[in-house]
């Protein structure tokens, strides 16, 4: 197994993620909305399942992180060249432009439109989809796509309710089963357009981190980097990183491995902690995290995002806060104190993976992300 952190993970580099028979089984009776946060490894078991193809599936993987609008959502079906050929064929009427642009390797079509032909077309698509049975489309990100619909439509949820409700109907018309992976909670975004009914077809499925027996035989077979190591180093390493994700193992690994050059260091604990705060929290790593800090501006408007921090600064003093005290916080910066406005506060934190709330008590979600807010300059 290879240390991977900027690439996808494939093959047996994506250790300890068996989940994929999980979701094959979950797919033969109904379409899936895998949930976890960012890192945890949702794309590169999505990529898998296209590489696999296990149980006869014909899987097509679309990711949705850059789109902003339907006729870009249409445009990433075109995973191949027959298929790009019968798309442009598709669109040859009814276009007002189009621009020639690289798109995953390939040259796909850009559309811009003035009205809802971007269905039909799609629906056109999709049925030619549907000569490959049965058929499974992977959707990237698909609740980050949305919320940048719906900031550039701006018209009151009317564009998101068109495409979920075409979506759903396409899956029901069609038979076509899709698995969306997401690290944005969906129901903050369409909540309050009443589109509840829109996704209420996906079951739930959720990827955990490791236990810390996994971790410790992840870190444990990285001999091949000659990274000398006892039990209770490697204990330390599990210890500093808190919550045992994958791609919190990589980095550290990573760092580590450079630092005792490949082995011809002895590993010690100043190591360890030199990996774990110049390394996975220092400047060149914590641009994989930017992420985290960069959404909260799109998720809460500037005087929201201005009461987010506040509500955030104090579980960087302590490691949970009682969430009384969290909304005594918001009472005394918002002019008008709405206990209904402070709970979607929370639930977007939470649904978004900021923080975790067990009972009364609020926390970070993880300690990795608790660490940079403390280190960070982004929330100041």
């Amino acid at each position: 197994m290879a240390i991977v952190t900027g690439n996808i993970a494939k093959g047996k580099d994506l250790y300890g993620r068996d989940e994929l028979d999980v979701l094959c089984k979950g797919i033969e009776k109904d379409s899936l909305l895998l949930i976890s946060p960012r890192r945890y490894g949702k794309t590169s078991i999505g990529i898998r399942m296209k590489a696999e193809t296990r149980h006869g599936w014909s899987v097509t993987y679309i990711d949705m992180e850059g789109f902003s609008e339907p006729c870009e959502f249409i445009m990433g079906l075109n995973h191949s060249r027959t298929m790009l050929k019968r798309i442009k064929n598709l669109f040859k009427s009814g276009i007002v432009a189009t621009d020639k642009v690289e798109f995953f390797n390939m040259i796909a079509i850009k559309l811009r439109e003035s009205d809802n032909s971007w269905k039909k077309k799609g629906t056109e698509i999709f049925c030619e989809l549907k000569d490959a049975n049965p058929k499974l489309i992977i959707i990237d990100e698909l609740p980050t796509y949305l919320l940048k619909m719906h900031e550039k439509y701006q018209d009151n949820g009317a564009t998101l309710s068109t495409f979920l409700h075409w979506l759903c109907s396409i899956r029901l018309d069609l038979q076509i089963r899709f698995i969306v992976c997401s690290s944005v909670g969906i129901n903050t975004i369409i909540d309050g357009y009443g589109l509840e009914n829109s996704i209420n077809y996906f079951s739930r499925e959720s990827l955990f981190p490791f236990d810390d027996e996994t971790a410790k035989r992840m870190i444990t077979i990285q001999n091949k980097y000659n990274i000398t190591h006892t039990n209770e180093l490697v204990r330390e390493i599990t210890s500093i990183i808190g919550l045992q994700v994958l791609f919190f193992i990589q980095l550290m690994l990573k760092e580590i491995r450079n630092r005792t050059v490949y082995g011809k260091i002895r590993l010690t604990s100043k190591i360890i902690s030199d990996s774990y705060i110049w390394g996975l929290l220092g400047v060149e790593e914590k641009r994989y995290f930017n992420w985290y800090f960069k959404r909260l501006v799109t998720e809460f408007r500037e005087k929201e995002y201005d009461v987010v921090l506040e509500i955030l600064n104090p579980l960087t003093q302590v490691s949970s806060v009682n969430i009384n005290e969290l909304e005594g916080i918001y009472k005394k910066i918002k002019e008008k104190k709405n206990r209904r406005d402070f709970n979607k506060i929370l639930q977007t934190l939470e649904e978004g993976f900021y923080i975790t709330k067990n009972k009364n008590m609020i926390t970070f979600h993880n300690k990795v992300l608790r660490d940079l807010w403390i280190n960070g300059d982004e929330i100041s």
